[in-house]
């Protein structure tokens, strides 16, 4: 019994040594017997970088799914997650589980998060949005990339020191630091600054 299980082991790890022997050795045989040219790209030029503990590929569902420890980055933004989805259908990205986002000096932690690339993050379940003083609560939230603004939608609070906004929507523009409520909204504004 021992040595049909040493032989057993034996011949499956050589046989997985010459299965999965190399890239080189794969690109070679597709092109000797297939006469299929494959080319590694070159990393440098791409924008979107993933990293994860395990990583799997499903060419059925044409999806990539990561987890633990995962990190994707694109420019300048990075996003943490437990897992993470990628569909190649669609071109979106997306994240489950203390999810944290993170551009220049913005940050947003939450629940569950989806990218559409290049413009649109959505995440949802216990939004906490920080840049500069102010910070915001909210259910959900929409972060528009190449507008460099954030919807906050559902019990959505904004508050920067003594001021602080409330309503069920909130825009807010990162680039000029100015707020715009929609729907019932409740604003308070300290007059401090009024004062001086």
């Amino acid at each position: 019994m021992f040595k049909t299980i040493t032989l057993f082991l034996i011949y499956f790890s050589l046989g997985t040594t010459f299965i999965f022997a190399s890239y080189d050795n794969l690109v070679a045989d597709l092109f000797d017997y297939h006469n299929i040219k494959v080319h590694y790209p070159d990393s440098s030029n791409f924008d979107v970088f993933v990293s994860a503990k395990d990583i799997s590929l499903s060419l059925l569902d044409l999806v990539v799914t990561g987890v633990e420890d995962t990190l994707v980055t694109y420019k300048d933004l990075s996003v943490k997650a437990s897992q993470i989805r990628f569909s190649l259908f669609n071109n979106s990205l997306d994240f489950f589980d203390s999810v944290k986002v993170k551009k220049d000096s913005m940050s947003l932690t939450c629940d569950n998060a989806k990218i559409t690339f290049p413009s649109v993050i959505l995440v949802n379940g216990n939004v906490n949005f920080s840049y500069a003083d102010y910070e915001s609560f909210s259910e959900e939230a929409m972060y528009r990339l190449d507008e460099n603004l954030i919807t906050l939608l559902g019990n959505a609070v904004l508050s920067n020191q003594d001021d602080y906004f409330k309503g069920d929507k909130i825009v807010f523009d990162l680039d000029n630091e100015s707020v715009l409520s929609g729907g019932r909204s409740k604003i308070k504004l300290s007059t401090k600054r009024f004062q001086e």
